[in-house]
């Protein structure tokens, strides 16, 4: 147990931010970059597109896609839609974007 304890007193004393961080903005950043093209772009649609069919029995596996759909929910965004209107307007997205990406180790500063 001692391990997450040490890790935060790391993280604090040398003054980087964690790398849990640093991840997750620069997803965000690229999903912010993918949502300003066209509509029509396969990016866009890779991204905002709802898969049809039906899946295998049993958990699903953890993927990118399934981590950024937890993500946007938690922040409150109801669809693709409402975060692509978002990014639009790069003053509110960088406030949205801080506020997504504080970590715990932050917040026991």
């Amino acid at each position: 147990m001692a391990r997450p304890r040490q890790y935060r007193r790391v993280i604090r004393e040398s003054g980087d931010e964690a790398i849990e961080q640093r991840c997750k903005e620069t997803k965000w950043k690229l999903i912010e970059n993918i949502l300003r093209k066209d509509k029509n772009n396969d990016e866009v649609t890779s991204l905002t597109r709802a898969p049809e069919g039906k899946r295998k029995r049993g958990r699903p596996k953890p993927t990118w896609r399934r981590m950024i759909e937890t993500e946007r929910e938690e922040e409150g965004w109801k669809s693709w839609k409402e975060v692509r209107e978002d990014a639009v307007n790069q003053e509110k997205w960088r406030h949205i974007t801080e506020d997504l990406c504080t970590t715990r180790c932050e917040v026991d500063r």
